[in-house]
């Protein structure tokens, strides 16, 4: 593991490169990936006309949800609506992403897939950052009828295939998010603006950061290259919190 910190001691990011160690056929996931979603982890490279990538979404969102915390209390949340609104009440919860609810079977295939990874993650993370676990399980211990996320204490994970990021901070993110590069590839080193750093991530290492806050990038690759992503709707707080403000109307 290796701990990357600034000036104050203030911890930019972490990198776990023993995370395998303990994982049976961990080099049989590319092939499952592949024979899962045919087509998108193959050879590229990002410096060809017209390249793009493409993801698949994995997860709980909380964003957009209705609050309720002046809802009448003497009333099923079903039957409250606001007057010339369409009533959603789906809306005021958690939900699946898009591509969960459309193609939920292969989104079960992924979840098993990459299961193991993402449960080896959990403990590297409960021991290197316990307060930040602490939060994060916030949310997805009070999802609803016993729900779980796919990437349990995230709310769910990102797929990125053939990724090549440019400059960007994840607004969208809470507090952290870890992201796994997998394959066989050359070049694609995360960059950290601000920090000013160039990491080498390598197959199977796990990075730790804030990428609400710290502009990120890659720099170009070519080879068969995917990254995997958990992180957590920043929302959340919202409803770990009070339910998005219907606690009174739930039997905790």
């Amino acid at each position: 593991m290796i701990s990357i910190e600034d000036s104050t001691s203030t911890i930019i990011g972490v990198i776990i490169c023993d995370v395998i160690r303990n994982i049976p056929h961990i080099n049989n996931i590319i092939a499952q990936v592949q024979a899962i979603m045919p087509g998108v982890l193959e050879y590229d490279h990002s410096r060809r006309p017209g390249y793009k990538y493409t993801a698949f979404h994995g997860q709980i969102y909380n964003r957009f949800s209705q609050v309720g915390k002046d809802a009448p209390t003497g009333v099923h949340p079903h039957m409250l609506y606001i007057e010339g609104w369409k009533n959603n009440p789906t809306q005021r919860l958690p939900h699946y992403s898009r591509q969960v609810n459309k193609d939920p079977d292969r989104f079960e295939l992924l979840h098993n897939t990459f299961k193991p990874l993402i449960g080896a993650i959990r403990e590297k993370l409960k021991q290197v950052l316990p307060k930040e676990y602490k939060l994060l399980e916030g949310f997805t211990d009070h999802l609803m009828m016993n729900e779980d996320s796919a990437a349990h204490l995230f709310g769910g994970f990102v797929l990125n295939f053939r990724a090549c990021m440019s400059m960007h901070r994840d607004t969208g993110d809470y507090l952290i998010c870890i992201i796994i590069p997998f394959g066989e590839f050359e070049g694609g080193k995360l960059c950290l603006f601000k920090p000013g750093l160039v990491l080498r991530l390598l197959s199977w290492d796990a990075f730790i950061f804030r990428s609400v806050d710290i502009t990120h990038f890659n720099l170009h690759y070519s080879g068969v290259r995917a990254s995997l992503v958990l992180h957590t709707d920043r929302e959340a707080a919202d409803f770990a919190k009070d339910y998005n403000g219907w606690i009174e109307h739930i039997a905790t």
